[in-house]
């Protein structure tokens, strides 16, 4: 269901987005991960921009193939995966709006990140990826989390 009205945009609470039409209220970090399939009892750690989600431990690739799969409902046709494939993933961490730089939220000790392609540079973050084979799932800013909030 798409809501109606999405009054603000807001990165660090539950609160403040407004969905008129189903009567919740989400920032924008929680409204991507439940557009994203995590659930509220699923978030581990979170500051203002940045979620931290448990997942049953399986292969990065597969994690990120997950994230595509529900990616598609606001027309992003695939993402961008850079890290080892088989790397297990037991947290999800995911970074909303133009700042979402994952080595910035690393300390939240997250398996796999999300990250958004604004902020994303291919020389920096998705080397340090490459290198590590920590798991970087890069997604589009403008389809992905900030219309996760009118589809609450």
């Amino acid at each position: 269901m798409i809501g109606r009205l999405t009054s603000v945009r807001n990165h660090k609470t539950k609160t403040h987005i407004f969905s008129f039409y189903l009567g919740h209220e989400y920032g924008i970090p929680f409204a991507f991960g439940r557009a994203l399939g995590f659930n509220d009892s699923d978030l581990l750690r979170s500051r203002t921009y940045y979620n931290v989600y448990r997942v049953e431990t399986q292969p990065a690739i597969d994690v990120a193939r997950r994230i595509a799969s529900k990616l598609k409902f606001v027309g992003q046709p695939g993402i961008a995966f850079y890290g080892d494939e088989n790397y297990p993933v037991k947290t999800v961490g995911l970074g909303t709006g133009c700042i979402c730089d994952p080595l910035q939220f690393m300390d939240l000790n997250m398996d796999l990140a999300i990250a958004i392609d604004d902020t994303v540079h291919t020389w920096t973050q998705t080397t340090f990826a490459e290198d590590t084979g920590r798991p970087l799932v890069v997604v589009n800013l403008r389809n992905t989390s900030f219309q996760a909030g009118l589809f609450l």
